[in-house]
Formats: structure tokens, sequence, C-alpha cells
């Protein structure tokens, strides 16, 4: 008979565990503060990319299957590379709908507020007679060094379609009537949602921004990212070349894929 294992146990293994964390990050998308750990390898081009075309238009469609790094690009590279450039950021992934009766404008304001962090710069939405008047005090505040980075964007589709529509229609408002920027991520087959969007966005004012895996070449640079040299936990050779080959191999299997 098989050992039964208690919560107990699990609890007591896992704060073990806990208390000598794993270098490398695991599936979890990287954070801003693993910028610092040069975790993000292999996106320079794309991150380049991404800024120009933060820069040149008001909205940013950020695509890509799940898994291929949107989160990371945002939350270790853009969000962290714009806020240094003087830009006022605020990344928001939670598209939690408190109240039911909510409206769409309240919704997004709170938001995007929480997604500021702790000093932003706008009142709460109750404190406005409407809360329409939040984005024209952003505007106001920040203009075009305002950029809204809006992840996981598909999480509200799925919960709520007519919410997502009414926030849809916001964007737009937002895009005919301010020069704040928006950035929104979300995952590949949601694409065709957007597509009103597309159609009603000011001329020149939107780009689309597909994100492919990285590049294989980068694999070796990326299993050695959280290592110094003189690290005792690095990895030996072979360790490293059998994670590579398999990394290639799942690549392989996949097929071909767009790399920006």
């Amino acid at each position: 008979m098989a050992e039964q294992i208690t919560l107990e146990a699990w609890r007591t293994e896992y704060e073990q565990l806990a208390e000598e964390p794993c270098k490398w990050p695991g599936p979890r998308p990287l954070r801003t503060d693993d910028r610092d750990r040069n975790l993000l390898v292999g996106r320079d081009r794309t991150l380049r990319n991404f800024r120009r075309a933060v820069d040149d238009h008001r909205i940013i469609l950020l695509s890509g299957t799940s898994g291929v790094g949107k989160s990371s690009l945002l939350q270790a590279g853009l969000v962290p590379h714009l806020r240094e450039s003087g830009y006022t950021v605020s990344l928001s992934s939670q598209w939690n709908w408190r109240e039911k009766d909510e409206p769409a404008v309240a919704f997004l304001a709170r938001i995007v507020r929480d997604g500021f962090g702790e000093n932003p710069p706008v009142r709460p939405v109750e404190e406005f007679e409407h809360p329409g008047e939040f984005f024209w005090e952003l505007e106001d505040q920040l203009g075009h060094w305002a950029v809204l980075v809006l992840d996981q964007f598909e999480e509200l589709v799925r919960y709520s379609e007519r919410l997502a529509r009414d926030v849809f229609e916001l964007i737009l408002d937002l895009n005919l009537q301010t020069s704040i920027k928006l950035v929104l991520s979300f995952r590949s087959e949601y694409l065709h949602y957007f597509r009103p969007i597309e159609d009603a966005a000011q001329p020149y004012s939107i780009a689309q921004f597909p994100l492919g895996p990285v590049d294989p070449v980068h694999a070796r640079a990326i299993v050695l990212a959280p290592f110094d040299e003189e690290d005792p936990d690095r990895p030996d050779e072979e360790m490293v070349e059998r994670v590579v080959g398999m990394w290639e191999a799942a690549i392989g299997d996949a097929g071909p894929t767009q790399v920006l």
C-alpha cells in the first residue's frame, strides 16, 4: 500500500524547497525584478522593435500563442524600459469585475489606476462626478507619456464578451480623443475580436505586433542566464547540451515559426 502524503508533509517539503529557490524561473512569466538578473535573453531585437512601435503608435496589439513570452516581454522588458525613458506606465492583468452593474468606464479606470502602483498620477475614480473624467485627468497630467499596458486581455473576453465590447468602445474613444497610448496583449486565437478596433482606430495610430518564440540559437544562453561563471550551481556542459537538444527537438516538432 502506497504511503499517503498528508497536507502537513506537503507543506513542510514545500517550505524547505522555498528556502532554496530554483534560479530558473520555470513556466512563470518573468517579472520586472527579473530584469536585473538578465533573464530576458534572445529578445533584444524584439524589444527594440516593440519600443519603436510604442513610440510611433497609440494602440499596439501584442499577440502570440500561450506561453510564447508575451507577459515576460512586457514585465521584464518593455515596462521598465519605458519607465526609464520617462513614460508613466500602468500594467494591468487582473480582470476581476467586482460588481456586475459597474460601468465599463469605471471598471477600466479602476484597473488602470491599480496598475500604476503605489503613486498613481490620477485620483480614485470614486472622486470624479463621472468616471470618464478619470481619463481626461490622465490626459491632462501625462498625455502621450501615459502608457496603459493591458496584459492577458483575452481573460476579459472570456469572462464577459459584453463588458469586453464596452471596453473596446472606450479604447476607441481614448484613441480618437486623447494621446494616451495603449498596449493590448492577448493570445493570438483572439485576434479576430480586435478587428473592430483595427477598423475604427485613427489612421496610422495602430500597429500589430505578433510575437514568435525565441530563436533556438539563444537556447544555451537562456539555460545559463541565471548563473555566474563561478556559481557552484552552474549546470555542467553535458546538462546544458542535453537541455539545448531537447529545446531544438521541441521547436522542430512544432514546425516553422515566426521569430521577431
